[in-house]
């Protein structure tokens, strides 16, 4: 990334066109303004406090913008400005601008994985309608679920960014769609405050989360996903990185080096696990149970032979049990939720001594946890198709 040891005599001046204090878009930001800081720039803001507008920008005697274009007249206006303009919205389909998104279809497959590695098969998707990132999270989601077997079913509402209609104008839709979906399923919201609404409808029409179903949101907004009842799933954008990686962008266009429509996509995090999703989604009970077991022990260091024994079964039929209703041997599923556990611990505590970790988490030794965490890094990489 493009760096200067000190500031130019003109410092670069660049606008940010976009509502920067929502959560994750504040993350975007802090990429961007740390790639500022390191190259000397100047980082326009509105002195009120409030968005700065593509609107308000026509005639500023700027040298760049980043902008969110999501309207096809936000997009005319961008177009119109003399300066180079990086979009990070993946609202529209069809963008001429150099764009920063994030990879929406990994976003769907990686809320896919979780709800697959929780026994789901039988899914459901929320989303919105004629929305390009909406379409693209519900395509890595359904493409996922069905390869492993599973089904999606979907709801796909209106937005109400424009404001024309009522938060919840689509309220008996919803209940209507929930109602009917039945007990044990999987359920993505195409962003947390929808899922917010999935959570506060079950609770309305008698649905247990979890229980009766698992809901999992996007952006991993603290403010939405802690104040929930239960706490909300989310699968984080890399804000920080899609900033930084914006910045880089505009950087490249100022120089004149960035082809006009140049799209970089950046994968997501790993899921922000919470309660909404600590179920399993299995409908076989003797699976379940198993599963439920495994969950109780991973602080203590068990084989598949001692698992088998301690539910009555032979170590062969729960290989097949597994096999079907999982895809995996009962070892992997083991070590996968035992690698789960520890990347969760690293996180609150990220000091912790390996030998300590690996301990708390079952594993053997800390070989066997850095293989283990390591094959969980490769694994967290999209397997995005051709």
């Amino acid at each position: 990334m493009p760096t200067s040891s000190a500031p130019p005599a003109h410092p670069v001046r660049v606008a940010l066109a976009f509502q920067t204090v929502q959560p994750h878009l504040e993350r975007i930001t802090r990429g961007i303004l740390a790639f500022a800081c390191r190259n000397g720039w100047q980082v326009a803001l509105n002195p009120e406090g409030a968005p700065v507008t593509l609107e308000s920008l026509q005639g500023w005697p700027g040298d760049g913008v980043l902008a969110m274009v999501e309207t096809p007249a936000q997009l005319t206006l961008a177009q119109q400005l003399h300066v180079p303009v990086v979009n990070l919205s993946a609202r529209l389909a069809d963008m001429p601008l150099p764009s920063v998104l994030s990879d929406n279809w990994a976003i769907g497959e990686k809320a896919a994985a979780h709800l697959l590695e929780r026994g789901f098969r039988r899914c459901a998707y929320y989303g919105l309608e004629g929305v390009f990132y909406s379409d693209e999270r519900l395509r890595g989601f359904r493409e996922t679920v069905e390869a492993a077997g599973g089904r999606v079913q979907t709801l796909l509402t209106h937005s109400n960014l424009d404001g024309i209609r009522p938060w919840d104008w689509d309220r008996e839709a919803l209940e209507t769609w929930l109602g009917a979906l039945g007990g044990r399923v999987g359920v993505l919201a195409v962003h947390d405050y929808r899922a917010q609404l999935v959570l506060e409808t079950a609770r309305r029409i008698g649905i247990s989360v979890p229980g009766d179903m698992a809901v999992l949101g996007i952006n991993d907004d603290p403010i939405a996903c802690e104040g929930s009842i239960p706490a909300l799933s989310s699968v984080p954008q890399d804000g920080y990185e899609l900033g930084c990686t914006a910045a880089a962008l505009l950087h490249e266009a100022l120089r004149k080096e960035t082809p006009a429509s140049q799209r970089v996509l950046v994968p997501p995090l790993r899921v922000s696990a919470r309660r909404s999703t600590e179920m399993f989604g299995t409908e076989e009970p003797r699976l379940r149970q198993v599963m439920e077991t495994i969950e109780s022990r991973l602080d203590r260091s068990f084989g598949v032979e001692e698992l088998a024994a301690q539910s009555g079964v032979s170590r062969r039929w729960l290989e097949q049990l597994f096999e079907k209703h999982l895809g995996c041997s009962p070892h992997t599923y083991i070590v996968r939720r035992r690698t789960r556990a520890a990347e969760t611990l690293l996180e609150t505590n990220p000091e912790i001594r390996s030998s300590e970790l690996a301990r708390r988490c079952g594993f053997p030794s800390t070989r066997s946890l850095n293989a283990a965490l390591g094959a969980s890094l490769r694994e967290d990489r999209p397997s995005r198709p051709d």
